[in-house]
Order: C-alpha cells, then sequence, then structure tokens
C-alpha cells in the first residue's frame, strides 16, 4: 500500500493531524515537516500519474519542480500564477482545479493538489473578495498550511447561552445580578433599587439575574416587563468556573451599559477574575451591608474576602449605613469617592400615628407600594389568634420577625422567653428558619409565653397593630429593612446597638438600644419600661417615624440614585 493511500485512510489522517498541530507549535519543525511532506507528494504523484504527456518526469527536489528527464528548470522562468477568470474565479466550491501552482517564499512553483479542500466557504470568499480589491493579496501555500483548525466539542453550555439571549430579548441597559429573590432584606434592597431605575430612567431596559439554584418567591414583585433569569436554575449542570466563563461572554456580548451586583457570589467571583475586561464595556458596581462573623468572632463575608480586590474595578460601592462606610475606610483605605451611602426607603402607608403638617414634612413622600400583604389566609389566621390573645391583657406582646438563623441570634431570644416567664410579656415570632436551624422553631412552640407562626411574605403582612413593641436581637448587621419597617409602622423598638442601628435609633429618644448585643438582662429591663410607660413609648415611636419619614422616603432614595456616578447615564 503507497503512502498515499495511507494518508487517505482514516485512523493515518487523525494521526497526521495530530501530529500536525504539535508541529505548529514548533515554527522550524513545522516549515521542515511541511516541506518533506510536499516533496513526498510530488514523487508519489510524478510515479502514479504522467504529468502533461511526459511519463518519465521525476520530481526535482532541489527545486521542487516537476519536470522532463534531461532539462534543467529554473524556477524563476516558471509558469505563473493562474488567476480568477470569469469561467473559472479562484477558490470556488464549484471549480477546484486538480491542481493549481502556487509561489512560496523563494519564488519556486510547485505543483500540488487543491489546498482549499478543508477551508470553510466563508474564508474563501473572503479571500476571493479581498483579491479583487488588491491583485498582490492572495495567501500562499505555507500561510494556508499554518492555519490551525480545531476541533469544537459539543457544550453543555451553549443551550443556557441561547436560553438567556431568548429571555433578554433586546440589549439590556442595566443588569442587576443577585442570587435569589427570597424573602429577606438583601431582596428587599435589590428590589428598591430596580423599581429606582425604572422610576428615575423609565427608557432603560433592565434584566434581574438570579445566580443561585433556588426558588425566588418574590420574583413576582419585579415591575412589569422587567426579564427575570434563573441563571442558577439553569447551570446547575454545570462547574463554578463554566458558569463564570458563560455569565462573561453574555455579558461582552449583550454590553449592558451597567451591572450591579447585590450580594451575589458569583457575580463578585466573576468582578475578581474579569474586572480589568468587564470594565472597559461597562461600568460596575456593588452593594454591601456589614461584615459576617464567625463563631470565634473572626470578620468574614463577601466585603472582606472581595472589596480590596476588586474596588479598583467598580465604578462605586453602595452601601445603606455610614457606619459600615466608615470602617471600610478605616480598614482598607479606599477611596471615599468610591463608597457611597444610600438609605433604604420604607412606605409609610401603614404608619399607626398621623404625621401633622407642621411637621414640615406632609405632602412629600413619594409613595411605593412595593410590598403589599399576598398570604391573605395566613393573615385573617394570625388576627383571628392574636384576637383571642388580646383578651388575655393586660400584657405586653412583643413581636419577633426575621430570619431565624445564626446572624439574628435566636438563642438569645430563646432565653429573654425563659428569663420573662414569670412576666406580663407573651412573645409573637415570625421567621423561616434557614440553614437547619429548625432547632430554635422546635423549642419556640415548646413555651408558654411564646408563639411561633413560622414564615411570614414581608412586613406589611404581619397584623402590626396587635403587637407593642418590636424586638431586634442581631449580632450584626447594616441597616436592616425590617426595622425601619418597624419604626415606620409606629412601633417602639428593642434592638441591639450593632451596625448602622445606631444611625435611626437613638437611645432613649427614638428607641431603646441594648449594648453588649446578648445582655438578655438588659432586653427585659427595657422591656419592662415600656410596659410600664406606654405613653412614652408612644412619644418616642412618634419620633422615630418623623426622622424615618425625613431619612427613608423614596423621593430621597430616587435622588440618591439619580445621582449615583453613571449609574443611569448612557
Amino acid at each position: 500500500m503507497s503512502l498515499l493511500r495511507y494518508f487517505d485512510c482514516g485512523m493515518w489522517r487523525r494521526c497526521f493531524d495530530t501530529g500536525r498541530v504539535w508541529l505548529m507549535r514548533r515554527p522550524s519543525l513545522h516549515r521542515l515537516w511541511g516541506k518533506t511532506v510536499e516533496a513526498v507528494r510530488c514523487r508519489i504523484r510524478a510515479r502514479k500519474s504522467p504529468s502533461n504527456g511526459m511519463p518519465n518526469s521525476r520530481v526535482n527536489f532541489e527545486e521542487g519542480l516537476m519536470q522532463p528527464p534531461g532539462m534543467k528548470m529554473q524556477a524563476r522562468h516558471a509558469v505563473p500564477l493562474q488567476l480568477p477568470t470569469a469561467d473559472c474565479p479562484l477558490l470556488t466550491a464549484d471549480c477546484r482545479p486538480p491542481t493549481i501552482l502556487t509561489i512560496n517564499a523563494r519564488d519556486r512553483v510547485v505543483a500540488e493538489e487543491s489546498c482549499t479542500e478543508r477551508l470553510p466557504d466563508w474564508l474563501i470568499r473572503q479571500w476571493r473578495a479581498m483579491h479583487d480589491i488588491d491583485p498582490s493579496i492572495f495567501p500562499d501555500r505555507e500561510i494556508i498550511d499554518s492555519i490551525p483548525f480545531c476541533t469544537v466539542h459539543p457544550s453543555a453550555a451553549a443551550q443556557v447561552f441561547l436560553q438567556m439571549l431568548d429571555a433578554t430579548g433586546e440589549t439590556p441597559d442595566h443588569v442587576f445580578l443577585i442570587p435569589w429573590l427570597n424573602m429577606g432584606g438583601a431582596e428587599r434592597v435589590a428590589l428598591n433599587y430596580v423599581h429606582a431605575v425604572r422610576y428615575v430612567c423609565p427608557e432603560r431596559r433592565i434584566v434581574v439575574m438570579a445566580t443561585h439554584p433556588a426558588d425566588s418567591p418574590w420574583a413576582s414583585k419585579l415591575p412589569e416587563g422587567v426579564p427575570f433569569l434563573e441563571f442558577g436554575k439553569w447551570t446547575a449542570h454545570l462547574n463554578d468556573v463554566e458558569r463564570e466563563y458563560l455569565l462573561v461572554r453574555w455579558l461582552m456580548q449583550t454590553a449592558p451599559t451597567t451591572v450591579h451586583n447585590i450580594n451575589s457570589r458569583l457575580g463578585l467571583q466573576m468582578f475578581d477574575r474579569y474586572g480589568p475586561m468587564l470594565q472597559n464595556r461597562m461600568r460596575l458596581y456593588s452593594s454591601h451591608f456589614c461584615t459576617d462573623f464567625t463563631p470565634e468572632g473572626k470578620r468574614i463575608g463577601y466585603a472582606v474576602e472581595f472589596l480590596p480586590r476588586i474596588i479598583d474595578h467598580l465604578t462605586a460601592v453602595t452601601v445603606d449605613n455610614r457606619t459600615f462606610r466608615d470602617q471600610l475606610m478605616t480598614w482598607y483605605a479606599f477611596d471615599p469617592e468610591k463608597l457611597i451611602v444610600i438609605y433604604q426607603p420604607v412606605s409609610l402607608s401603614d404608619a399607626r400615628f398621623p404625621i401633622e403638617a407642621d411637621d414640615g414634612l406632609s405632602g412629600r413622600e413619594v409613595q411605593m407600594p412595593l410590598f403589599s400583604p399576598t398570604n391573605e389566609r395566613m393573615k385573617a389566621s394570625n388576627r383571628a389568634t392574636l384576637g383571642m390573645m388580646i383578651d388575655k391583657k393586660p400584657r405586653l406582646d412583643v413581636l419577633w420577625a426575621g430570619r431565624i438563623d445564626d446572624q439574628k441570634r435566636p438563642d438569645i431570644l430563646l432565653k429573654m422567653i425563659e428569663a420573662a416567664a414569670d412576666h406580663p410579656f407573651f412573645f409573637h415570632v415570625y421567621g423561616a428558619a434557614v440553614l437547619n436551624r429548625e432547632r430554635y422553631t422546635h423549642r419556640l412552640r415548646q413555651f408558654d409565653n411564646a408563639w411561633y407562626y413560622g414564615p411570614f411574605d414581608g412586613f406589611e403582612s404581619l397584623p402590626t397593630s396587635c403587637f407593642d413593641v418590636f424586638l431586634y436581637t442581631s449580632q450584626w448587621d447594616g441597616l436592616p429593612t425590617i426595622l425601619l419597617d418597624a419604626l415606620a409602622a409606629g412601633l417602639p423598638v428593642v434592638a441591639s446597638d450593632v451596625g448602622g442601628i445606631g444611625e435611626v435609633i437613638q437611645h432613649e429618644e427614638t428607641g431603646f438600644l441594648v449594648r453588649p448585643f446578648d445582655d438578655v438582662h438588659l432586653y427585659l429591663e427595657q422591656l419592662r419600661r415600656i410596659y410600664a410607660y406606654p405613653e412614652q413609648a408612644a412619644q418616642m415611636a412618634r419620633r422615630s417615624m418623623v426622622r424615618i419619614r425625613r431619612n427613608h422616603t423614596w423621593k430621597r432614595f430616587y435622588e440618591a440614585v439619580r445621582a449615583l456616578p453613571g449609574y443611569c447615564g448612557s
């Protein structure tokens, strides 16, 4: 079997192609290999088929030319290159000559088979168009042989990429990256920003993307017409590197002007790895609220892990309280121009105390009914249960609402319930257990002076008029939105003095602060004061409402978002 038949076999051709890829990474060996294969092919062809009626023609390996015996052919007097004609245009699929003459770097003429068999038609068309413009533009054999051809394998991410393009429709201007839209404070912040962008710059096309494979019950609270991409669920079969790469490719392909990350770890990892590239095409923003703590007391969290590495790629970092902003500047000496405090807004429609016109604040509120009660059956059930409890007064009905996890310190609540067994206090507990914290909910059901109601759908889904005080026991926090809701609803508040809580609660003026955060007896002492002096507690609650109306209105929030550098710009 001849060498040519070996090359025509599929197995040998694959081996040949593999070797060629290896050689192409080594230019000198690749050129030598190309010349050797070229000479071998010419010799095989000369033996198998006569050329120009000269059966005894042979190959001159020194000059690389086919010539009859006894004749010395010089390369400089060889047949010139065949150019395209009307009957046979250059390098077309329909008109490929069995042999073409190509000029190499040393002006040699080599008889060779068509080298365009493996080239795509679009490349041939482009070469032909360039050659029509300038006849000197023509790819020689060495260039064609050096073109790398890679096998493209089917990708599991391709279908997701197409799904993302179909879901967004037109190219987005503003992209929000969030882990999910569950019932929580960070999700509330994300919804606030989405509504603000829709209000401040309604012409912008917004896309909200959930990067974690979890349910998002609050996706229904997005404004009408805002696409919600469940990227985390769509890419659950991919690893983290593939998900990062897919998200970057989508952003580079769609090229939004603004990308805002709110608590998405995947988004922060992407900013860390691809930030220099992304910031050349779009403006990057990230929102942070506080640092977390390990049981040993070590500070952790996204701000500590990522901000020092990505701050240079970001246009701005938004925080919801000045305390955390000052901490970041102290720890890392960040540029203060990049750290921007934007207080979150609340709705005052359910306030229990009216705000008179002489406060100088009436008529300035921009109402935005984002969070209306959605679970009417749960609400009606709660009212019926609470109605029976109210008949047992006199007592102080204490509301505790939030996530049941380590940050909110439900263990402190349990200690308070145990210590208040002989006090006229009744504790109403709302919240979903997260991170396998069901042990707390199990214990809550064992007390006679407490009742656990389960999850709730936003603060407005609670019958706040049935409660006398709001209790907050968090170990670390920013400026929690549920605390703002309680103050806006006119409830006296007893809260741990952590994070930015001291910016809205002035001790014994607009509420009661507890420091240290885990002092159970100090919490109970403040509850006893509210129970003993209800009129003073009501005045305190009214003063807190005035402060909330002044600093946490939708109007102020819209103005702050509009002033954020480049956030709503084109």
